[in-house]
């Protein structure tokens, strides 16, 4: 069955197309094989260089000789094939090559370094970095967020690490403030645990609860001096 991967009302523009298939060059390599008509415009995007910009539409248009309609067509097919290929054959993008850049919180931005590690780390997990220690002025470090990215024939990982000790709670809190628009990128990473924890208290700390009145204990019935009770 054909791969369909227009899920949008509106078509997808050509030049967001032809950037798309200029990241996918080993399944563009493999469609080679199939000879279809697309096979001039097939060549062009399997070997763009990794630049920007990329050729607009219009000049890979000229340069076959087309006209913008079979430039499209052809366009479309490409893509449609090659999701088709990625969709059932895992071989032909390969991200195994995992390479990890670590940022290090400064005192105004990051120190990033380039590392491979043979165990990924996970948010919340202490991480220590020795030799960065007094020279980013940071002892006590957590892993507070991930990012994957897949480029060319690896995976590159992006750890960013904050100072302290991570507080799940705190971790929550600070995406909700950053949801409801209180708390900014450079507020966040102004502060260390303590001050943002200080300063989100403001927001969602709840008021202390009254303490509950004390029992007023009954009191004592006796009888009366002609036996009713008092």
């Amino acid at each position: 069955m054909k791969y369909s991967y227009n899920f949008h009302e509106a078509p997808i523009p050509s030049r967001d197309l032809v950037y798309s298939l200029s990241l996918m060059q080993p399944a563009l390599i493999r469609l080679r094989l199939a000879a279809k008509a697309y096979r001039p415009l097939l060549d062009i995007l399997a070997e763009m260089p990794d630049v920007w910009p990329r050729p607009t539409g219009k000049s890979i248009q000229e340069k076959l000789g087309i006209s913008s309609s079979v430039f499209r067509r052809w366009l479309d097919e490409i893509y449609a094939d090659a999701w088709e290929l990625v969709g059932s054959d895992a071989s032909v993008l390969d991200f195994t090559n995992a390479e990890y850049e670590i940022e290090v919180p400064d005192k105004k931005d990051f120190l990033r370094f380039k590392c491979r590690l043979s165990v990924p780390p996970r948010v919340g997990e202490a991480f220590d970095v020795k030799f960065l220690g007094r020279i980013a002025g940071r002892f006590g470090l957590y892993v507070d967020k991930i990012l994957y990215e897949l480029e060319g024939s690896k995976t590159i990982i992006t750890v960013t690490l904050r100072e302290g000790s991570f507080n799940p709670y705190l971790h929550h809190l600070r995406y909700r403030a950053r949801f409801e628009h209180r708390l900014t990128f450079e507020q966040e990473y102004s502060m260390n645990d303590g001050a943002l924890a200080e300063y989100l208290r403001q927001f969602y700390e709840a008021p202390p609860k009254p303490a509950p009145a004390p029992i007023q204990a009954a009191p004592a019935r006796h009888k009366g001096r002609y036996g009713q009770w008092r």
